[in-house]
């Protein structure tokens, strides 16, 4: 976590791409809560599927399985991604 923090304060291009990829840093996309307007009302299934049809996809981007029931399992498969 140090070292992320760390990266926070950079701000010279170059520093940046020196720093970009150690340690490599992935956002993991769980849920979406404002999708032009606020979300939160919907159930969770409903907000999954928006996640879903987002398309987010790439080397620095994961959005896991849906496992509503399974939270223990979700987390443990997120850890071994």
């Amino acid at each position: 976590m140090e070292r992320l923090q760390q990266r926070m304060s950079l701000h010279h291009p170059a520093a940046v791409d020196h720093a970009r990829d150690d340690p490599p840093v992935r956002l993991v996309v769980y849920d979406v809560l404002f999708l032009g307007k606020p979300t939160v009302q919907l159930p969770y299934t409903a907000r999954r599927d928006l996640l879903d049809d987002l398309g987010l996809e790439g080397p620095g981007i994961m959005v896991p399985a849906a496992w509503p029931a399974l939270a223990a399992e979700a987390l443990q498969a997120s850890l071994e991604f």
